[in-house]
């Protein structure tokens, strides 16, 4: 039997809603601060957003964080869905 299991990757959404928490920042706050509509950062909380790189930049300044913590937090959340999804397409064509 396998042991291995795949890790649990969650939407960089989770990680911006956990830096929000941590320091008591609204949707409405970050969104101000970033200049963008509240709507796009609820997006993003909700996992319906990816994070670009120009977001990346502006999460960067806002959190401490490095633009590509937030990159390869989206690339790593893309490549395990993308991965599942050929996956089962694949178990489909059977």
């Amino acid at each position: 039997m396998n042991s291995w299991k795949s890790p649990v990757v969650d939407h960089p959404g989770i990680a911006l809603a956990k830096e929000m928490g941590r320091v008591s920042l609204s949707a409405a706050d970050v969104a101000g601060a970033l200049c963008v509509p509240i709507a796009f950062v609820e997006d993003i909380l909700a996992g319906r957003k990816a994070i670009a790189f120009g977001m990346a930049s502006r999460l960067a300044r806002l959190t401490g964080r490095r633009t590509d913590f937030w990159l390869r937090r989206q690339g790593r959340f893309e490549g395990r869905y993308n991965d599942r999804d050929w996956r089962m397409r694949a178990l489909d064509d059977r």
